[in-house]
């Protein structure tokens, strides 16, 4: 798989959509985490409103507002609804779904009350539209699973543009190696499909990556 480059100088588009800035390129790389509506507690909203109205750079304020995410996210807030198999199926199926049409998944990893997804969009294809596809249709179906109505999602979302090979390495070993750090043993419900180098296709399984601890459940 041939990466995308840097982009070249003014084909960065920045976009404040909610409280946190998105960077955004044609054919991009992503680097995307989205949340379950009750998984951060109101003293974490409020510092993620707080670093949105700073003066910090927007790559600043992206970094910060990760941070907070992350610290928060792991601990395991909210009624963490992924804990349960056939709730994290429906987003795993969902992620799917589109892989090869609107974008190139490259890994994916479904924690307990949020999901982070690094993927390639291919040309026509929209952040947005993709991320909102995404939660739309995944919440759809987890309220029908759980016979209710109402919020699943969170509707802001934290995205990354991945710059170059090295950066899109360190996120994928950062994904891997998400529900270890969060204390999740034998956490199932991680997926790389690429390799060492961004060059490679191949699908990893268990096993089939130790750098990276690669996992594709198919139950």
């Amino acid at each position: 798989m041939d990466f995308n480059p840097k982009p070249k100088f003014g084909s960065v588009t920045i976009r404040n959509r909610g409280r946190l800035p998105h960077w955004e390129t044609d054919g991009g790389c992503y680097f995307v985490t989205f949340r379950l509506y009750d998984s951060l507690p109101s003293t974490a909203i409020e510092q993620l409103k707080a670093v949105a109205h700073s003066k910090l750079t927007p790559i600043d304020q992206a970094r910060a507002s990760f941070a907070t995410l992350e610290r928060y996210l792991d601990s395991g807030a909210g009624a963490c609804l992924f804990q349960h198999d056939d709730l994290a199926i429906i987003v795993r199926d969902v992620l799917r779904a589109r892989h090869g049409t609107e974008y190139r998944l490259l890994a994916w990893c479904i924690m307990p009350n949020h999901v982070h997804i690094c993927a390639r969009l291919l040309p026509g294809s929209d952040l947005k539209n993709v991320v909102q596809g995404w939660k739309s249709v995944s919440a759809h179906r987890i309220n029908t699973a759980l016979v209710r109505t109402g919020r699943v999602w969170m509707r802001e979302y934290y995205d990354r543009l991945v710059r170059d090979e090295k950066e899109l390495l360190r996120t994928i070993r950062y994904m891997g190696q998400n529900a270890d750090r969060a204390g999740l043993r034998n956490w199932k419900w991680v997926e790389v499909l690429m390799g060492e180098s961004a060059d490679e296709a191949s699908t990893h399984t268990a096993g089939g990556a130790p750098a990276l601890r690669s996992q594709g459940p198919t139950e």
